[in-house]
């Protein structure tokens, strides 16, 4: 009755997000069975609810581009079968268990399309895999809660993370990094065996050299095995000559964090790192790689470094300045209600923002094709190189703009190049509206003038506006780029825009570009009296006496043509 009720909860919570084209098992029959002998395409995600149960079995290879989500009791079994996830990006698919759930997997092969996929375990589901190969992709395991997992001789068999009172088991498996996980209130004191083939290794709640440790781990007879420190808020860790793939740091106490000037590939003869409520000590150890998880509300803040992933979750925000992220760890990515900010600093990885989370980029270079924002997230790029279009999924939104320097001689027409573009995906509600461009003098302006518009097509590297100087002095202005959509709040960056003196001479005051000062362009001057911009001979901002009084001084004088 418990087990009932419970997928009955999730249940209620799985059909207010289902779409068509999921497959959900065991709604309508709370021990609905389904056998599976030939391919099948789900484009969106497979339910299992209450006791389902789905074995694919003969060869068969189910495709699911969502994820394969288990409750209740419910059962996903796979033999002699592929699972394959056709996904673009990393962790657009996976497979998750609750409850009392149980995957069983065969002779099975899962194909991740070379992008990580999840294997999310909680409540007291558990995984069994037995000669399971993964020949694209890499499964990123999770244990949370009294969750337990068993592989046998798999062939790439993943990163395993125990996040509760859990219990892993591994023999006989190629390719596995195992974290040492240590929550709040662990310490551990360690050499860790050397990386590569490990007959055995044990972690546990009696293991002496660690302490505060609720979950049980042990490797046996594993071949390329690596070792990880996930070190979470409140614990504290030593290492010593010990080889680490990645340090993992993940803070949950809200904190405010600063981690400046680290790199990756680091030799550590005597470090030691006190992040927050995290402490590190490495004597004579490597790491890697360094990961950064900000949780909770922490305000992370990482400058002038070289690390391999960042994750930002639930309210947390963080800040990237002059940074850079090769990729060696992860991915920079967003979710929950975090915020991201990415400035002046460059990704090697994917860029992803997913759920509510919103992430600004700013004058920076996202050198990985893939970029994407899914569910209801913001993704920013404000002046900022990619090289691929990014991709906007369900709700989620892009706003992509940016204004390149500019420069030309005093008079000349000056072509304003940039983008200025929505990338809004199939069920956003955000439109794409329009751009204005302006112009101004000084390097803090006050006062804009519109150039031309308002512009109602969007633009993407291409010509957005020309700006006609006639009557500029030749200084370096500054040119904005504002870029409009409903119902978001406009957006705008500003770049400089020089006008140099003509050799052939520079005739101030012709304001119709004619060749020479006039009464034409006295009737100009006139009729943007008192008004700021156009006119503005000396470039303070205003039309004024001081702007009459230049033109005056350069009465009749005569112009090379243009």
């Amino acid at each position: 009755m418990r087990t009932l009720i419970l997928a009955t909860g999730v249940w209620l919570a799985v059909a207010n997000t289902a779409t068509a084209e999921d497959w959900i098992i065991g709604a309508t029959d709370p021990n609905e069975s389904v056998t599976l002998t030939t391919d099948l395409l789900i484009d969106g995600n497979v339910f299992l609810v209450n006791q389902a149960r789905l074995a694919v079995t003969d060869g068969a290879v189910l495709t699911v581009t969502g994820t394969v989500t288990l409750t209740g009791s419910s059962r996903f079994e796979l033999t002699g079968a592929g699972l394959r996830f056709p996904q673009l990006f990393s962790y657009q698919s996976g497979i998750q268990a609750w409850g009392q759930s149980r995957v069983t997997m065969t002779d099975a092969i899962i194909d991740g399309n070379d992008e990580s996929f999840s294997i999310g375990l909680a409540g007291d589901a558990d995984a069994a895999f037995t000669r399971v190969a993964i020949p694209s992709g890499f499964a990123t395991w999770a244990l949370f809660e009294n969750a337990s997992a068993a592989l046998s001789d798999c062939i790439n068999g993943g990163e395993f993370l125990e996040m509760g009172t859990n219990t892993l088991t591994i023999s006989g498996t190629q390719t596995v990094l195992f974290w040492i996980t240590l929550p709040d209130g662990a310490v551990v004191d360690t050499t860790l065996p050397p990386p590569g083939d490990v007959p055995s290794f044990s972690l546990d709640p009696n293991t002496p050299w660690a302490s505060g440790i609720p979950y049980a781990a042990t490797l046996t007879d594993c071949a390329n095995v690596s070792w990880g420190s996930m070190a979470r808020s409140g614990s504290s860790a030593t290492y010593r000559d010990s080889e680490l793939l990645v340090a993992g740091n993940l803070f949950e106490h809200d904190n405010e964090i600063e981690i400046a000037g680290i790199a990756n590939s680091a030799v550590l003869a005597d470090s030691t790192f006190d992040w927050g409520d995290i402490h590190l000590h490495f004597v004579d150890s490597i790491v890697g790689t360094w990961n950064f998880y900000a949780y909770g509300q922490t305000l992370l803040t990482i400058q002038d470094a070289v690390f391999g992933e960042l994750l930002v979750d639930d309210q947390a925000q963080a800040q990237v300045i002059g940074s850079l992220c090769d990729g060696s760890g992860g991915y920079v990515g967003v979710s929950g209600d975090g915020q991201l900010l990415l400035a002046q600093s460059t990704n090697l990885s994917q860029t992803i923002a997913e759920s509510n989370g919103v992430a600004v980029v700013v004058s920076s270079a996202l050198l990985d094709a893939r970029v994407h924002a899914r569910d209801n997230a913001y993704l920013v790029l404000n002046n900022t190189e990619y090289v691929a279009d990014p991709a906007a999924h369900d709700a989620a939104t892009i706003f992509d703009y940016a204004l390149e320097p500019a420069a030309a001689l005093a008079g000349d027409p000056v072509p304003l190049r940039g983008t200025a573009r929505v990338i809004a995906g199939p069920e956003s509600t955000i439109d794409f509206t329009g751009y204005l461009l302006e112009w101004s003098a000084g390097d803090e302006p006050s006062t804009w003038t519109p150039i031309g518009g308002p512009h109602f097509l969007p633009v993407h590297d291409d010509q957005l506006g020309l700006w006609e100087t006639c009557g500029r002095r030749p200084q370096t202005y500054r040119v904005r780029l504002t870029l409009v959509a409903e119902p978001a709040d406009p957006l705008d960056v500003q770049s400089p825009a020089t006008l140099f003196e003509p050799p052939e001479g520079f005739c101030l005051g012709d304001l119709d570009c004619d060749g020479g000062v006039f009464l034409s362009d006295l009737a100009i001057l006139i009729g943007a009296y008192g008004n700021d911009g156009y006119g503005d001979l000396d470039g303070d901002g205003d039309t004024d006496l001081n702007d009459l009084s230049l033109m005056l001084a350069n009465w009749a004088n005569i112009c090379f043509p243009r």
